[in-house]
């Protein structure tokens, strides 16, 4: 029977974790290009954000938009708006793009969250870690996030308050300010916003 020598032992252990050490940096990389990924998707979104016509919708209704200069259209027409009616339709635009904009970046932080963990989990089991201390880890990250986005919900009344101003000042946008007490109730309480 051939007893390895300490020197053959080592050089075993290294071939043997060399093709591990390989894999980690392959999941490296791979994390890194898909948080670029997300990335560039989310400043693609934020340019649209910025630009683009918000649509919103009341059920049975025509969309309704409002363009980046506080224009208010209704079904694709454009409504007769005074300097202060365009300024309330402008400031329910910006709250709704803030609001947009806080969400976008909370997915982004999802997402990196999501590759973050995935490169914790194999980190951990490469280094010994157990099941028990991964998930510790993980769980603390997403402590941070789940915190963010309880603070998001906390910008609702203000959206809600801003429809409401819209509304009072141009009836015909009425149906379209949706934000209510439940809206805000319900993001609360499954973190879910829904600003159509």
């Amino acid at each position: 029977m051939h007893i390895p020598t300490p020197l053959q032992r080592l050089a075993l252990a290294a071939a043997l974790i060399l093709p591990l050490a390989s894999c980690a940096e392959q999941q490296a990389d791979l994390s890194s290009r898909i948080q670029a990924q997300v990335r560039q998707e989310m400043d693609k979104a934020a340019q649209k954000l910025a630009n683009e016509e918000f649509q919103l919708n009341a059920d049975g209704l025509p969309a309704a938009s409002i363009s980046p200069e506080g224009v208010l259209r209704i079904d694709g027409k454009p409504l007769p708006l005074t300097a202060e009616q365009q300024a309330l339709a402008l400031q329910y635009r910006q709250q709704i793009q803030a609001i947009a904009s806080e969400g976008m970046q909370l997915g982004l932080q999802g997402a990196e969250l999501g590759v973050g963990a995935a490169a914790t989990a194999l980190g951990g089991a490469l280094s010994g870690k157990d099941a028990g201390q991964i998930e510790a880890e993980v769980q603390a990250r997403a402590a941070g996030l789940k915190q963010a986005a309880a603070q998001l919900c906390d910008r609702l009344p203000a959206l809600m308050l801003a429809g409401q101003a819209l509304a009072a000042a141009v009836p015909e946008f009425a149906p379209y300010a949706s934000i209510n007490d439940k809206t805000i109730a319900d993001c609360r309480n499954n973190g879910q916003i829904d600003l159509s």
